[in-house]
C-alpha cells in the first residue's frame, strides 16, 4: 500500500476523460465536463485509483456545498480500526482543510492541501458517530466525501491510535512505514538505533523510518510534536542507510513554523525532485524515545520553466510589493546559505550595458536576491547577495550586458513567510555624476555628524587607492584639522564592497596616507580628503561609515612631564575628576578604536636590565594596565607596536611582571570602557 495516497494526489492533478465506476455501490456513467459532472469525474478517477490498489469503499457517499471560508460538518459512522476518508472538491476550491472530531469534540486527525482534495487516515478504538469538519480556505464549490478500508498502518501513539491491518513494515530502512499527507501518531519506544543524521553522529537515539514516493516535483512538509523527548527530523533520498544521501535536517522548530523554537517540535519544509525519500523521526539525545504526533503535507510544485514564462516584469525605479505566500523553493543560489527558502521570480530587461542595482527589503524574513541570465538554468547565475546598505535588506549591484534577466526574491530561511519589496535601478556604465566627485567639490565632514551615509551608484571614477578603487566610482569628503589629532573611520554598511582612502590633498599616489575598510591615523594640522571608493569597477551603491577626530594635545601635555615611578613606592591616584582626560587608546580596551575612558600616565626609568613587577589595584572598577615604549602616539598605525603589555579586567587587580632593558617606559592606568574610572593604587618593585 506504500505511496497509495501520493498516487491518488498525482491522479487528481491529471484528471482524465470519461470513466465508468461504482459510486456508493451503484454503477453509473460520469462525464468530464464542468460543474457537477466535473466533480463526479474527479471522484470517479479517485475511486478507480483506490480500487486499483486494493482499497474498498465503505459507508455512504456524502455531499456538501462550501462557500469561501465556510465550514461544513458531515456525520460519519466509523467502525473500530483504521479508515481512510477522502474529501474531493470542485476545481473552484483552492485550499481544503479537513479535520475528524470524536464524539467528545477532540480533533483526532487532520488533512490539509493547497488543492481541492484532502485525505485523512484515522484509527479509532470505539465505533460511533464522528464528525468531519471541512473548510474551504480559498474558493467555493461542491464537495464529495467517501470512506475507505485498507491502506497503510498508523503506529500506536499519543492518541491511542493502533494499526488496523497486519503489515511487514516495522519502521526500519529494510521495512519502512508508508507515508502520505495527513496526521499520524507514533512512538519510537521500540524503534531501532541504526541511524543518525550527519549533524548528530553517534546519537544512538531510537528512530522510526518512513518512506514516501514523490512522482513529480513536490514540497514536503513534515512537522513532529513530542511529549517527553527532544526530536530531530532528517530526510534521505534514494539510499536509506547512506548519511551522504541526506537532503534535509531539523532539530528545534516553532510549533507554527514561525516564531520561537522549542525542543518538542521539529519541522522540515523541502521541495523534492521525483524519487523515493526516507523520513526519519529520531531523538537528539542518546537513549531517548517516546510518543509523537506527525503532520504531513505534500504539495505539487509547478515547474520553474512555467513560473519563468509567467514572471512579472520589474519596472525600473518602481518598487514591487510581493509575498512568499504560496511560493516554493524553486531556485538555489551561491549565497544566503544556499537560498533554500521559497522564492518569487521576476523578469528584468536591460536595454544596454549598464550599472544595475536591485534591492530587496523584508521585515518578515531574511532576504536574499539573486539573478540568472536564463531563468531555469542554474549554471547561468549572474550574482547573489544576502546583505545590503541597511538592516533587513539584500542588494545586488553589478554591471550587466543588454538582455532580459531573471531576478529571484528569495530567502535563507526554509520556512520564510511574509511580504517583501523589490526595487530595480540602472545607471550608465561609467556613471552620470554626483556631489563629491572630486576634491574641488568634496563634501565637508562636520563634527556633529559622526555617521556619514552616501551612494556611489551614479558616481564616476576619480580616485584610486593602493588597496583598491581603480576604475570604480567614488565620493570624496573633506576634513580640516586645526591641531594634531587622531582620526579613525570604519565602514559599517555597504551595498557593493567599498574601501576608504585617506589623502593629504588630491595630488596622486604620493598624497595617500591610508587605505582600507578602517583607518586609524595621527594627523598633523592641515586639509585632508577621505574617498569612499568601490574596490572594483562593479562595486558601488549606498554606504555608511563612522568617523571621529580626537584632539591629542592633552597627550602632548601629559607626556611632557609625567610623574616618575620609584622602586618600593605605592602611588594612590584617580582617573576621575576635573582635568583627567582620555589621552590614550589601549589595544585591550573594549570600546571601538580602544580607550574612550580618562587615564593617567607615569614614567618608569630603567637604568640597567632588570626584572620589573607592577601591581594595579583599582577600587571596584574595570581597569587597564598598559606598559608602553614611547609616550606620544606619533603614528596611530604603529601605536600597538609601542605596547609592551596590555591587561584589562573587571573589578580585579592587574599585574605586569617582566624583564626590561635600560631606557624610559610609560605606564598608563586607563579604563576598560568609557564608563570605567575611579581611584586606584599602583606599586612598583624590582625583582632580585
Amino acid at each position: 500500500m506504500k505511496g497509495s495516497f501520493r498516487r491518488l494526489r498525482t491522479v487528481l492533478s491529471r484528471l482524465g476523460a470519461v470513466s465508468i465506476v461504482a459510486l456508493g455501490g451503484a454503477a453509473c456513467l460520469v462525464s468530464s465536463g464542468h460543474g457537477t459532472g466535473e466533480l463526479e469525474s474527479r471522484f470517479a478517477t479517485i475511486h478507480n485509483a483506490l480500487t486499483g490498489i486494493g482499497m474498498s469503499e465503505i459507508g455512504a457517499l456524502h455531499d456538501a456545498r462550501l462557500g469561501d471560508g465556510q465550514e461544513a460538518a458531515i456525520d460519519l459512522e466509523l467502525a473500530p480500526g483504521c479508515t481512510t476518508i477522502v474529501a474531493v472538491g470542485g476545481t473552484t476550491i483552492k485550499d481544503l482543510d479537513a479535520s475528524l472530531v470524536d464524539p467528545a469534540g477532540t480533533r483526532i486527525a487532520r488533512g490539509f492541501a493547497h488543492t481541492s482534495d484532502a485525505t485523512i487516515r484515522a484509527c479509532v478504538e470505539a465505533a460511533g458517530h464522528y464528525t468531519l469538519r471541512v473548510k474551504a480556505m480559498r474558493g467555493a464549490g461542491s464537495l464529495l466525501v467517501s470512506t475507505w478500508s485498507g491502506g497503510g498502518p498508523v503506529e500506536t501513539g499519543m492518541n491511542g491510535a493502533r494499526p488496523s491491518e497486519p503489515s511487514a513494515a516495522r519502521g526500519t530502512c529494510e521495512a519502512p512505514l508508508a507515508l502520505s499527507a495527513g496526521d499520524f501518531t507514533g512512538s519510537t519506544a521500540h524503534g531501532e538505533r541504526e541511524n543518525d543524521p550527519k549533524e548528530r553522529a553517534n546519537s544512538t537515539g531510537a528512530e522510526l523510518v518512513y518512506k514516501v514516493d514523490v512522482p513529480i516535483r513536490q514540497k514536503l512538509l513534515v512537522a513532529v510534536e513530542t511529549q517527553r523527548f527532544d526530536s530531530i527530523l532528517y530526510v534521505r533520498k534514494g539510499d536509506c542507510a547512506d548519511k551522504e544521501a541526506e537532503v534535509a535536517y531539523n532539530d528545534d522548530a516553532s510549533p507554527t513554523g514561525t516564531g520561537p523554537t522549542d525542543q518538542r517540535h521539529s519541522r522540515i519544509e523541502q521541495v523534492l525532485d521525483p524519487g523515493s525519500y526516507y523520513v526519519f523521526v529520531d531523538s537528539y539525545n542518546a537513549n531517548d524515545s517516546g510518543a509523537f504526533k506527525m503532520h504531513v503535507e505534500l504539495t505539487d510544485v509547478p515547474p520553474l520553466a512555467e513560473l519563468c514564462n509567467q514572471a512579472a516584469l520589474l519596472a525600473e525605479g518602481t518598487p514591487v510589493q510581493g509575498t512568499m505566500e504560496g511560493a516554493f523553493d524553486e531556485a538555489g543560489a551561491a549565497c544566503g546559505e544556499g537560498a533554500h527558502g521559497p522564492d518569487v521570480v521576476y523578469g528584468f530587461p536591460v536595454d544596454k550595458r549598464s550599472r544595475v542595482r536591485i534591492v530587496m527589503h523584508s521585515d518578515d524574513f531574511t532576504p536574499v536576491v539573486h539573478l540568472r541570465a536564463e531563468c531555469d538554468d542554474p549554471d547561468s547565475a549572474v550574482g547573489c547577495s544576502d546583505s545590503g546598505g541597511a538592516d533587513h535588506e539584500a542588494a545586488y549591484v553589478g554591471v550587466l550586458d543588454a538582455g532580459r534577466y531573471a531576478v529571484f526574491a528569495d530567502s535563507s530561511q526554509r520556512g520564510a513567510t511574509g511580504k517583501f519589496t523589490l526595487t530595480a535601478q540602472t545607471a550608465p556604465e561609467l556613471g552620470a555624476g554626483t556631489r563629491g566627485e572630486r576634491c574641488a567639490d568634496a563634501i565637508p565632514l562636520t563634527a556633529n555628524d559622526p555617521t556619514v551615509t552616501g551612494d556611489t551608484f551614479t558616481a564616476r571614477d576619480d580616485v584610486a587607492g593602493q588597496c583598491g578603487g581603480t576604475g570604480a566610482p567614488d565620493v570624496v569628503y573633506r576634513m580640516d584639522v586645526a591641531a594634531r589629532a587622531r582620526f579613525t573611520a570604519r565602514l559599517t554598511h555597504e551595498e557593493g564592497s567599498h574601501v576608504l582612502v585617506l589623502m593629504r590633498g588630491c595630488g596622486g599616489p604620493k598624497a595617500e596616507l591610508a587605505c582600507g575598510k578602517t583607518i586609524d591615523r595621527i594627523l598633523q594640522p592641515g586639509a585632508y580628503f577621505i574617498a569612499v571608493d568601490g574596490d572594483s569597477p562593479e562595486s558601488f551603491g549606498t554606504f555608511a561609515f563612522e568617523w571621529s577626530k580626537r584632539d591629542v594635545q592633552a597627550q602632548d601635555v601629559a607626556c611632557k612631564s609625567p610623574r616618575r615611578l620609584r622602586e618600593g613606592e605605592t602611588i594612590s591616584g584617580s582617573t576621575s575628576g576635573a582635568g583627567v582626560l582620555d589621552k590614550f587608546s589601549p589595544s585591550c580596551a573594549s570600546s571601538d578604536g580602544g580607550g574612550g575612558a580618562p587615564d593617567v600616565v607615569y614614567e618608569l626609568v630603567v637604568s640597567a636590565r632588570e626584572h620589573v613587577h607592577l601591581r594595579l589595584r583599582p577600587a571596584g572598577w574595570g581597569a587597564v594596565l598598559l606598559v608602553r615604549k614611547t609616550c606620544l602616539e606619533v603614528d596611530a598605525a604603529a601605536a600597538n607596536a609601542n605596547e609592551i603589555e596590555c591587561h584589562a579586567e573587571e573589578n580585579a587587580d592587574l599585574e605586569f611582571d617582566g624583564v626590561l632593558d635600560p631606557g624610559k617606559y610609560y605606564v598608563v592606568v586607563d579604563g576598560k570602557d568609557p564608563q570605567s574610572a575611579g581611584t586606584f593604587t599602583l606599586e612598583y618593585q624590582r625583582v632580585r
